[in-house]
């Protein structure tokens, strides 16, 4: 017998693209942007939500930012959230034609996330004013999630920025075969994140 709640997990595995679908269930926009803002929380802050009264997704034509935060201060946070993702190879699983990932190398990488800061940099913010401006930039490729991207990130030279206040890179916590089920980690293992600016 299938309980609605089993009903709805079947539906949200039949949705994941199959490929650097960590943070993605199907096309529910506000489910992963919020989820990786709560990612981020939680793996800066420990229970990162219970700092903020508030979190608000707004979606186009409201946004920029994706996600407004309220600290007990009523402070406004804006949250910028976007993925860095090679959009042929995510195309080529959703098609069933590939189960290769993108390879990067480290100038590309480095060249891909620079280009990415900038294409969002300077965007106005609407509905402010904000106490911070934050972007989040998230993958889970396995070449960038995996042992050398995250290593690389790890060491990524700090960027600069004249609006965003913290520019932060989200990839998923490391798994293990005993700790996965249907790509799920338990609750304690936290994304892993990178300060860039």
């Amino acid at each position: 017998m299938k309980t609605e709640f089993s009903k709805e997990i079947a539906d949200i595995l039949r949705r994941k693209r199959g490929y650097a679908d960590y943070f993605h269930f199907g096309d529910d926009k506000p489910g992963t942007e919020c989820g990786v803002v709560l990612d981020w929380l939680h793996a800066r802050y420990g229970n990162g939500e219970e700092r903020f009264t508030t979190m608000e997704f707004l979606a186009p034509p409201l946004d920029p930012p994706d996600v407004i935060l309220v600290d007990h201060e009523s402070c406004r946070h804006g949250l910028e959230v976007t993925e860095l993702v090679d959009h042929s190879t995510l195309a080529a699983h959703i098609k069933h034609q590939s189960l290769d990932w993108k390879e990067y190398e480290e100038t590309e990488l480095s060249r891909l996330i620079v280009e990415r800061i900038g294409k969002k940099d300077g965007k106005p913010f609407r509905n402010g004013p904000f106490f911070s401006k934050t972007l989040l930039i998230y993958s889970d490729e396995p070449a960038i999630a995996g042992g050398e991207g995250a290593k690389f990130l790890g060491r990524f030279p700090r960027v600069s920025s004249a609006f965003f206040d913290e520019i932060w890179f989200v990839i998923p916590p490391e798994t293990s075969p005993r700790g996965a089920v249907f790509g799920l980690v338990p609750e304690e293992n936290n994304c892993r994140i990178y300060q860039l600016k």
